[in-house]
């Protein structure tokens, strides 16, 4: 082992004549993209190794070649290029060869790099004693792959035969070979080979880093895994040192060096290379690589390692709090093994697995486990997850240890039911908003309460309801709503699979936030039928409230149906109520929302339809003398809606034709606002509700000047108010037509005495 190997070095002044990647490895997958971050990092400390040394050596012994060689080695010292680790296994049946572990994208990146620089500056003779065995084959080869080895090898030879001031690209010459095959052109590993290559050619032409820098400047640390008695010496050099303490390296040097069998280092060279794939393939498209995610799983890893060693009611707490910091704790942990690793792999291979795989009944529908620390794109604080987040996800984990003791016949079957469940409570307002100490206690409870769910016999969730009997759970843990979700459940028969979906995507829908308790009205969750569950399903998706058409559409509707607002009591106007605060309002018990929807469940038909059905029953036989002296919000809200109504009506194609696109909040001002800092009414308007009229509060302008208080009409509607009164009514007028037109009668004056049209 050595923390300070050179490219030359490596592939010279090892015992091993060839570096091998195993089959079990991934394709060479880098692009483009990654050969040009990993020479944009080369040039800039070649560049620096360019620079005049502001040295001086002196003596009489200081000749010439003894200041170079002096002024070289301490080049070396300064600007050499660290490259991270390069880890390798041997195997007896393959005498001086090294299977790689990790390193095989940088490794053979450098290598064609190298090879492509050697053509450049007519190095090849040097490239050739170097980097190829005494038989002339490549020192870094695909031995155990037949078609890898045989193209590398041909590939090599060829570009080394080649003239340097050739003008066909190497790509196009090499596939007018007579050893090129049709096949090759589907093999990832040659694709990229072949492609990289030839983006290479064109970089070296644009100057540095030459032959000599990366032969020379170039190191890796290389850590050899069957030296087994320098992991520990490694991990501690670094953590000495400080460096790379932050990524996975250097744990993945101390887990290997724990094992004692070759054999063993083998086999764990093998499931590191699975692992890693695992977080390759979930590492999102901003990624160019997996290394981001598979050093947060060995943070991950040495914090859950007390999990396994202790009993996990005394490690709860200390490992939420340690999840919530960014940095690895450095103290060696107890559990901290491959093999514990492993259980932990075990676990997150179920609950995400491989993107594009086809689903199945153990599928963890998406969205429902955070995801964003198996690809983090930024610093090791963005990588965390929150501590609501690890309240979705450590449950879950502890529950999946504990059925992993189970035979194989009774594991998993209930995975998707319990993440479900613990989803749904990290929404609860009760958890949502917790502080952080009570939020990391709900956590810690949370993860008890799972192993004691996993280790029971079926590790169904209904089972919390028989835990519940034998011991106190806190009520966040087991909402009222949850246990009458889990009482149907228990008792529904074939019928629960349907429940549970149907239920799961009321859950999931526009502002429930994980309840449906507001849905039923008159009977109760645990003795409700799939058909009135289908029914309620069918009808609130109906709604469509996703689109702001339609909740506009629905606001509209609600102020026929009584008290759809929450008065924001922080606000300097002397009233103002939030007409578009969706959860509260669709939540409140026997608010107007819950009187709509109890009579829309049980018709057929769409919401537009129910609204003008609805606008008809509601004005029909009433007053427009009392209406227009009612000078209440709601009542103004009304008839400002059937304005728009009508506007709608005369010109579909008008954006935004709706009462509610400025904003829901809609407020008197303080008496002392009405002059100067208020935009005037209108004559026309203050004949209808004078010094009542209400105005609008755009939201969006909360805090800007007074010039955004609008007028109850605001000014573009009022321009479609103006285009579209071609009788030329006043406003009070046009307010009269409008309810008419949906029901409202006159008042007429005989006698002194104020008559209803509709019984005179």
């Amino acid at each position: 082992m050595s923390t300070g190997f050179t490219l030359h070095q490596l592939f010279t002044s090892t015992e091993t004549e060839q570096f091998l990647v195993p089959e079990i490895q991934r394709d060479y997958v880098w692009g483009p993209a990654q050969l040009d971050k990993l020479l944009s990092s080369l040039r800039v400390a070649f560049a620096k190794a360019q620079q005049a040394l502001d040295l001086q050596v002196s003596g009489a012994d200081a000749t010439p070649a003894i200041v170079d060689s002096f002024l070289e080695h301490h080049r070396r010292q300064r600007f050499s290029q660290h490259l991270g680790f390069i880890y390798a296994y041997h195997d007896s049946s393959y005498p001086g060869k090294a299977f790689l572990i990790d390193g095989q994208q940088r490794l053979l990146s450098l290598y064609l790099l190298l090879l492509a620089r050697a053509v450049q500056e007519n190095e090849q003779a040097d490239f050739r004693t170097q980097y190829l065995t005494s038989t002339q084959k490549v020192k870094l080869d695909y031995r155990v792959r037949a078609a890898t080895h045989d193209f590398l090898q041909r590939f090599v030879t060829f570009v080394l035969a080649s003239p340097a001031a050739t003008t066909t690209p190497t790509a196009d010459a090499v596939k007018q070979q007579y050893w090129y095959l049709s096949s090759y052109a589907q093999d990832p590993t040659i694709a990229h080979i072949l492609d990289n290559y030839t983006h290479l050619e064109k970089q070296v032409a644009q100057g540095g880093p030459t032959y000599h820098f990366l032969h020379h400047f170039v190191k890796f640390w290389y850590f050899d895994t069957g030296d087994s008695a320098r992991g520990e010496d490694l991990y501690l050099s670094l953590n000495s040192t400080g460096l790379l303490t932050s990524t996975g390296e250097n744990q993945r040097a101390l887990l290997l060096g724990a094992e004692q069998e070759s054999s063993c280092k083998q086999y764990w060279g093998g499931k590191l290379e699975q692992w890693q794939d695992f977080f390759w393939k979930h590492r999102g498209g901003s990624n160019p690589n997996a290394d981001n995610g598979f050093n947060e799983f060995f943070r991950w890893l040495r914090i859950l390692a007390p999990t396994f060693a202790y009993d996990i009611a005394a490690a709860a707490e200390p490992i939420i709090q340690a999840l919530l910091e960014a940095e690895t704790p450095r103290a060696l942990p107890p559990g901290f093994t491959l093999a514990n690793a492993d259980q932990i792999m075990h676990v997150l291979q179920l609950l995400f697995p491989k993107p594009g795989s086809t689903p199945t009944d153990k599928t963890i529908p998406a969205g429902l486990l955070p995801v964003t620390w198996l690809a983090p794109t930024g610093p090791p604080e963005q990588a965390k997850l929150s501590l609501k987040e690890l309240f979705q996800f450590l449950p879950v984990l502890a529950y999946c240890l504990e059925q992993a003791k189970l035979p194989e016949a009774d594991r998993w079957a209930q995975l998707p039911r319990v993440v479900r469940y613990f989803y749904n409570l990290q929404r609860l307002e009760r958890i949502a908003k917790a502080g952080t100490q009570d939020a990391a206690k709900f956590c810690s409870e949370a993860i008890l309460l799972a192993k004691q769910l996993g280790a029971t016999s079926t590790g169904d969730i209904t089972e919390l309801l028989t835990i519940a009997t034998t011991r106190r759970v806190s009520a966040a843990l087991l909402p009222e709503e949850e246990k009458q979700k889990l009482e149907l459940y228990r008792n529904a028969g074939s019928d629960r699979n349907e429940l549970e979906s149907l239920l799961g995507q009321l859950e999931d829908g526009p502002y429930n936030s994980g309840e449906v308790k507001h849905f039923f009205f008159k009977e109760a969750i645990p003795t409700t039928t799939l058909s009135y569950v289908r029914r309620l399903h069918r009808r609130y998706f109906d709604l469509a409230l996703q689109l702001p058409a339609n909740k506009h559409l629905l606001q509209s509707l609600l102020l026929l149906w009584g008290d759809c607002t929450v008065q924001d009591t922080g606000s300097y106007l002397y009233e103002q109520y939030n007409y578009g605060a969706w959860p509260s309002i669709i939540r409140t018990e026997e608010g107007g929302f819950q009187a709509f929807f109890s009579d829309f469940l049980q018709l057929e038909v769409d919401v537009a339809t129910y609204y003008q059905r609805n606008k008809q029953q509601y004005y029909t036989g009433k007053s427009i003398s009392t209406l227009l002296a009612d000078t209440s919000f709601d009542n103004q809200l009304r008839l400002l809606a059937l304005f728009f109504d009508y506007f709608q009506a005369q010109d579909p194609s008008v954006d935004k034709v709706s009462l509610w696109p400025k904003g829901n909040q809609i407020g008197y001002f303080y008496p002392d606002h009405a002059e100067g800092r208020d935009k005037p009414i209108t004559d026309d308007q203050a004949a209808v509700f004078g010094a009542e009229t209400l105005r609008f509060w755009n939201v969006s302008d909360r805090l800007t000047s007074a010039t955004h208080k609008c007028r109850a009409l605001l000014p573009w509607a009022y321009e479609l108010f103006n285009k579209y009164n071609t009788q030329g009514f006043s406003y009070q007028q046009f307010v009269e037509a409008r309810l008419q037109e949906v029901g409202a009668h006159l008042a007429v004056q005989v006698d002194s005495v104020t008559v209803d049209t509709a019984t005179a």
